[in-house]
């Protein structure tokens, strides 16, 4: 792992992040919070825990824009 970031997040109002570890895993967090998708909002809409090992190439995020986004 090289990074990771918290949000806080309910289903009625989204907060953004609390911490990030790094300038990267700030991005990201930021990135979740903008486009509404990602592993922390996944996690919250699917009320479980939600492992991403390479934002570069997600197996879960589909046609995510977020492994786009730099």
């Amino acid at each position: 792992m090289s990074g990771a970031g918290i949000m806080l997040m309910s289903e009625a109002v989204p907060r953004g992040a609390v911490c990030t570890t790094n300038t990267v895993s700030d991005l990201i967090e930021e990135l979740q919070f903008e486009l509404g998708e990602g592993p922390c909002v996944d996690a919250c809409k699917e009320d479980r825990p939600v492992l991403e090992p390479d934002l570069a190439a997600p197996a879960s995020l589909g046609g995510s824009r977020l492994g786009s986004e730099r």
